[in-house]
């Protein structure tokens, strides 16, 4: 999920009905596996109850930038967001090989 992926930045209030999927998408990126598979990638939390919308910010290999407002999305729809670019950086890599 990391692989060409820079940085991410997680902004939620951890206590908002609306930061659910946020916080269930923390869950499926903060993991062991995924930190080995880019141990350059920076996660970056922010949780306070002082953030009204919960937000993602993605930054790829290549600079581009996502930014979601998760409020209304499912943790699967973020995910399914965030490895829409990364297939494509995958194609371009596999295409060099």
């Amino acid at each position: 999920m990391l692989r060409f992926v820079e940085k991410v930045t997680l902004s939620f209030a951890p206590l908002n009905a609306s930061s659910r999927s946020i916080r269930s998408l923390l869950g499926r990126v903060y993991t062991k596996n995924n930190l080995q598979e880019n141990p350059k990638c920076a996660v970056t939390i922010q949780a306070s109850e002082k953030i009204k919308y919960p937000s993602l910010e993605v930054v790829y290999n290549d600079k581009k930038v996502l930014k979601l407002d998760t409020g209304s999305m499912t943790s699967d729809e973020i995910v399914r967001e965030m490895n829409r670019h990364s297939k494509l950086l995958k194609t371009a890599e596999d295409m060099k090989s």
